[in-house]
């Protein structure tokens, strides 16, 4: 259920995706690992579509409003209207519809993931750990490693030549835009750069 969103007390919101297609805003509250959203227009309300508020082991299965997260850092949406997330404390991307249940991906054994984005039939994200930028194809249910390199202090950035062999040094975010590519804020680097893949 619905309530007026100047009603709602946050924690700590730090992640946003606006989705066009359902006029749609969706927010993750970092501390208290809720995920909500809210309706465009005046006088819309906010609902809680993911999260039950408590720190917990996450369960296959169960409604998205009861699920139990141990971090949240990350929603996009794929082209079938499915929702994803994403944890620094989840060893895989998440799948949910609003209203139904929620559960893990094929796309496991990750390690610290963060910076999720989607460009409709894939998704981009950092695994953190494994110092690897990767994309998961839904519809195949395949993980690629686009560029293994991502906290390299080398000067040789490998600008023109294939990702797999470019240099990124501590990337802060990422950007997919469908049928151009894959921006990345290379911060280490002072650069937005940009992986071609169309």
């Amino acid at each position: 259920v619905g309530v007026p969103r100047l009603e709602v007390e946050f924690t700590a919101p730090c992640y946003l995706f606006y989705d066009s297609a359902v006029q749609k805003l969706y927010l993750l509250d970092y501390a208290n690992l809720t995920v909500w959203g809210l309706l465009s227009g005046a006088g819309a309300t906010l609902e809680r579509i993911a999260g039950n508020g408590m720190s917990g082991t996450f369960i296959d299965g169960v409604s998205a409003t009861s699920a139990s997260f141990p971090s949240l850092n990350g929603i996009t949406r794929g082209s079938s209207g499915d929702l994803y997330l994403i944890g620094r404390m989840l060893d895989s991307i998440i799948r949910f519809t609003p209203g139904g249940a929620i559960y893990h991906t094929s796309c496991t054994g990750l390690v610290y993931p963060s910076l999720l984005c989607s460009d409709g039939t894939s998704l981009y994200f950092l695994d953190s750990d494994n110092k690897n930028l990767m994309r998961y194809t839904i519809s195949s249910n395949t993980t690629t490693v686009l560029c293994s390199s991502c906290d390299s202090s080398s000067t040789v950035l490998g600008d023109g030549g294939p990702a797999s062999s470019a240099n990124l040094n501590y990337p802060c975010g990422i950007f997919a835009v469908p049928h151009d590519g894959i921006y990345i804020a290379d911060t280490g680097n002072h650069r937005v750069r940009k992986i071609i893949l169309y």
